[in-house]
């Protein structure tokens, strides 16, 4: 049995699920030796089709919604290469895709059924389901045989450029945000790891040249203690070591004693869902924490020396052009148009098959059909300009990436065609001042910004 698993697309970090997956189809085997396992990260290296030949599985590693599109793309070209493979599905969004993935698989698992992706394993080649030995949330640097950390996402600190691993130090998350696909997968609750093996995993990467690590946890401070943990023997085993993670705002408030220790530790900055600035939007997506909080967790990181990088929901059914106004003004006064990626700003809401929000009563009103190739369901905001807008934000974003211009011009053309999409009367009072930038463009970033 020797299993391939495609890693399509994982935000442009090292795909450390996809060899999460070979490495518990390894141990799962034991020392049976007709089993094997392999890791093939399609969006750094060319299509392995000897490999896909070869293998009686091929596991497509689905983490996110761009991945779970590709991945139909990628079954199709299986199949059309004439390859025997058993196509599997599994990851995030294995059962958030709708048919379209269904159809171009043979089985889906989610993010939280190894065990049963084992069991099944077993039948494909036996008819009997085999009692092998499954330990759970095993370190993967056994299978991290890749070395080219450097085709994936940098750390980005002004002119310098610095190789970046990823790690976990939980999966899952204890909240339940409307859009958010975790929850459909979790259900609110969490796994934590051996420390062991966190760091075995960072030994992995950082033997391979990585001089930052990003925790992909969907909330780092999930366990607080538990990262903490974490993070204090990081230091001790890798002082020069930096680090970022993902905190909601809510968590951010709550354990604002823990940042002067992380900052410390290395911490260099923090992803968070600020989302949006309406607070009626945000209740509707559970996040919380309101608009005022949000600008509060700003000044809590900063006052530790860390920086934040939001990630922005701007459109929703429910914006207004008002609202996405009050965004780049909140942008402005808070001095973040250095630590948001332009494309933030014109992102539109997905709504995944089995998403929370699929069926709340506040979406219903605006909700069209389920669209199988983009893999969510149609809306209409209940504003048609905000469509429009949301329409020539991403136009502005796209061709900004696509020019290679400096974030600071493409932002300047977005926030122009939201005062144009206000009208002149109204955009005086809310964007009152002039643009001004921060003093430096030298906050960290990572080099691929942040999609889904």
């Amino acid at each position: 049995m020797h299993v391939l698993v495609l890693s399509l697309y994982d935000l442009g970090r090292p795909p450390i699920e996809a060899f999460a997956i070979a490495e518990h189809v390894r141990r799962s085997a034991g020392n049976d030796p007709t089993w094997s396992a392999e890791v093939v990260d399609v969006s750094v290296e060319n299509w392995p089709t000897e490999r896909v030949s070869a293998a009686d599985v091929v596991v497509l590693s689905v983490p996110m919604h761009t991945a779970s599109r590709m991945a139909v793309e990628a079954s199709a070209r299986i199949r059309s290469e004439g390859s025997g493979a058993v196509i599997v599905g599994l990851g995030l969004y294995a059962h958030l895709a709708g048919s379209a993935l269904d159809n171009a698989v043979t089985a889906s698992f989610g993010p939280n059924e190894l065990n049963a992706f084992a069991r099944w394993l077993t039948q494909q080649k036996t008819t009997e389901s085999l009692a092998l030995p499954f330990p759970g949330s095993p370190s993967v640097a056994p299978a991290m045989s890749f070395v080219s950390l450097d085709r994936y996402s940098q750390l980005a600190v002004g002119d310098d450029r610095r190789i970046a691993g990823a790690l976990y130090a939980s999966t899952g998350c204890l909240h339940r945000c409307t859009h958010c696909p975790v929850p459909v997968a979790f259900n609110g609750r969490i796994r934590l790891p051996a420390i062991d093996s966190v760091l075995a995993d960072a030994d992995a990467q950082i033997a391979a040249g990585a001089l930052h690590m990003s925790f992909a946890d969907p909330d780092f401070l999930n366990a607080p203690s538990h990262a903490r943990r974490v993070i204090r023997a990081l230091k001790e085993r890798h002082p020069s070591v930096t680090f970022d993670c993902t905190v909601k705002v809510e968590h951010i408030l709550r354990h604002s004693t823990v940042w002067p220790e992380l900052a410390a530790a290395g911490c260099l900055f923090v992803v968070s869902a600020l989302e949006s600035v309406d607070n009626e939007v945000l209740k509707i997506l559970d996040k919380g924490h309101t608009a005022a909080e949000g600008e509060q967790a700003v000044h809590v990181l900063r006052s530790a020396g860390i920086e934040i990088r939001p990630s922005l929901l701007p459109f929703t059914p429910w914006t207004t052009i008002r609202g996405i106004a009050e965004l780049f003004a909140f942008a402005e006064r808070c001095d973040l148009l250095d630590s948001i990626d332009p494309v933030q700003y014109s992102i539109r809401l997905l709504v995944p098959q089995g998403s929370l929000l699929a069926t709340h009563p506040a979406l219903l009103p605006y909700r069209g059909d389920y669209d199988d190739a983009a893999m969510t369901y149609r809306w209409t905001a209940a504003d048609a300009a905000v469509d429009a807008l949301q329409i020539h934000l991403a136009a502005i974003a796209d061709a900004g990436a696509t020019q290679d211009q400096p974030p600071r011009q493409t932002y300047a053309r977005m926030r122009s065609a939201v005062a144009d999409a206000l009208g002149p009367r109204e955009a005086q009072t809310v964007f009152t001042e002039r643009i001004r930038f921060g003093s430096t463009e030298a906050r960290p970033r990572m080099t691929e910004p942040w999609f889904c």
